[in-house]
């Protein structure tokens, strides 16, 4: 497998859908709103999924592919293809530069190949494995430090479904000791980004301590470009599909994991 040929393949379509998505922003359709009427699919989504679904069956038919809006393509398959199509829909649709498109090469559950592209502000984040990660042209290189009060912490919380109610207030006691523990604690809504920057160097650390296993593809191109710039990570399996991922410096994982633990 060339994954260099492959990175070039899909860079050239992440960047064209996203600069054409971005010169027709202003055009955009609701096409689905989810039950919860808060989540919502627009037109550019199902486009650009469909299209790149066509890219995976043409020049990767080996490959698998998983998306929101159409069938699976070779459920067995080793090697599967994950994409967003407009990551931060609800930012997208409120006109907020907060969006982007995300695609992303699994192998058996393990990234090895993310881009994640920013149309507005023209900034592409790539890697794949064994040969770095890129801001555009500048290689990316995590430094963060171990002295916690001068690390900003990325932190996701993506679901208040499954058994939200009997942990929503442990969820809250590591909140708050993350907090106090931290120099800075944010949470934006979008964990591809927090990733992103945090190998660009805004963030020492990113942590989801309630996550459901289905979402870690939200996430897959970001774990991929932090851990090529030089960081960590771990999933850590919690059962019945739910996970815990921190990404970080791997001397600061032991007191994490103690932080974030839901027992």
């Amino acid at each position: 497998m060339d994954i260099e040929a492959i990175l070039n393949e899909v860079t050239a379509f992440i960047t064209y859908q996203g600069d054409r998505v971005f010169r027709n922003w202003a055009q955009f359709d609701i096409a689905k709103i989810a039950v919860d009427n808060v989540d919502v699919t627009t037109n550019f989504d199902i486009e650009i999924e469909r299209e790149f679904y066509e890219l995976v069956s043409k020049k990767f038919p080996e490959h698998g592919f998983v998306g929101e809006e159409l069938h699976e393509l070779n459920k067995d398959a080793e090697l599967k293809w994950h994409i967003d199509p407009i990551d931060g829909t609800k930012y997208f649709a409120q006109g907020i530069p907060l969006w982007g498109i995300t695609l992303a090469l699994v192998q058996n559950e393990t990234p090895i190949l993310g881009l994640i592209y920013n149309p507005t502000t023209k900034q592409l984040y790539r890697a794949a494995k064994g040969l770095g990660a890129y801001l555009n042209d500048s290689k990316l290189q995590f430094k963060s430090g171990i002295e916690t009060s001068k690390l900003q912490l990325a932190l996701d919380l993506t679901t208040r479904k499954y058994d939200w109610d009997n942990l929503q207030d442990r969820l809250g006691e590591i909140v708050s000791q993350l907090m106090k523990d931290y120099y800075r604690v944010r949470m934006f809504g979008n964990g591809a980004y927090a990733l992103a920057w945090l190998a660009q160097g805004m963030f020492g650390v990113y942590v989801d301590p309630y996550r459901h296993t289905d979402k870690f593809v939200d996430i897959a191109a970001g774990i991929i470009i932090a851990e090529e710039a030089g960081a960590s990570y771990e999933r850590i399996n919690l059962g019945n599909s739910m996970e815990q991922i921190v990404v970080a410096n791997q001397r600061l994982f032991d007191d994490l994991k103690k932080t974030i633990s839901l027992k």
